[in-house]
This record gives structure tokens, C-alpha cells and sequence, in this order.
């Protein structure tokens, strides 16, 4: 476990231009970063290292796509969930699915039939004071619905509408 958490967290560190991102899948990174998140779900560590080096990939258009045709958005909603009392995994998972997700309607749409707006819901309610899981889970929000209007209306049955204003409030107030 402790030579994948630090393979992961290199290519993270090393994955800072699009061109990187690409070598990384060429070599076979996506399912290194698919078998760990299935082998080691358990493992909180683990999964901040898989959502930081999936975050860093989304970087390029084209690997973001592979990623998720992959099948990696059921992984990652499963992870985010089990790891759900977990604010620092919570956070590093949500920005990894607004990652995943920007300007991607096919993405969005991949991570929608995973569950993503149940989880993200849940994550907002569980961590209700802390304010960057509540700032991720918005943009997971905006970039899911953002070219993806259908879903709008399971986050208003959720009743997400309600914590994003009671979020405006508490920022319009400090």
C-alpha cells in the first residue's frame, strides 16, 4: 500500500502540463489508478492519493474522457461515499468529480447514473459547516449540471437548492 500511495502521489506532483497527462495514460496509469481504488478503497490515505492524481489528469480534455469511458466514475462515487465521514477525503473526492466533470456532458452524464447527486447530497448534509466540502460540492454541482440540464431536477428532489441558499446566507453574512 505504501508503494502505490507514493507512486500515486508522484504522478500528481509530476503531472503539471497536458502533454504529462497524456504519457501517464500511454504507460498504463489509468488502470494502475483503477486497480488501487478497487484493491485499497478502504484506505483513506489511499483514496486522497487516487483523487488527487485523477484531479491532476482531468487536466487534459482528451485523458478526462479515457478516464471515465474507463469506467472510473462509479469508482470514484463509491469511494466518496464510503469514505463519507472523512472531510478531507470528502473535499479531495468532490474536486475530483467537478474535475472529472467540467465541460464533459458525457462525464456528467457517467457520473449522474453512478449516483453522484445522492452522494454529493449526502456529503453537503454530513459536513455541513465545513466550508470547502460545501464549495466543492458546488462545483461538482455547476460542472454536472452545467451542460447536462435534466439533472437539475434530482438535485432539486434532494433538496440541495435549500443548503446551497443557507451556504449564500452564511457568506453574505461574514
Amino acid at each position: 500500500e505504501l508503494l502505490v500511495s507514493d507512486l500515486l502521489s508522484t504522478i500528481s506532483a509530476l503531472v503539471v502540463r497536458t502533454e504529462f497527462c497524456k504519457k501517464v495514460e500511454d504507460a498504463g496509469g489509468l488502470d494502475i489508478i483503477k486497480h488501487a481504488i478497487v484493491a485499497f478503497q478502504s484506505n483513506d490515505k489511499l483514496m486522497r492519493q487516487c483523487f488527487k492524481v485523477l484531479k491532476a489528469l482531468a487536466g487534459n480534455d482528451e485523458v478526462k474522457i479515457h478516464l471515465v469511458q474507463n469506467g472510473i466514475a462509479p469508482l470514484v462515487i463509491s469511494s466518496v461515499n464510503y469514505h463519507k465521514n472523512s472531510n478531507t477525503t470528502v473535499i479531495l473526492g468532490l474536486g475530483c468529480i467537478a474535475a472529472l466533470t467540467l465541460r464533459c456532458a458525457e462525464n456528467s452524464k457517467a457520473f449522474f447514473e453512478a449516483d453522484a447527486p445522492e452522494v454529493i447530497y449526502n456529503c453537503m448534509i454530513t459536513h455541513r459547516e465545513d466550508a470547502n466540502v460545501q464549495k466543492n460540492a458546488s462545483w461538482a454541482i455547476r460542472n454536472m449540471v452545467s451542460r447536462s440540464r435534466y439533472q437539475t431536477n434530482k438535485f432539486l428532489e434532494l433538496g440541495v437548492e435549500e443548503i446551497l441558499k443557507d451556504n449564500l446566507k452564511k457568506i453574505c453574512q461574514s
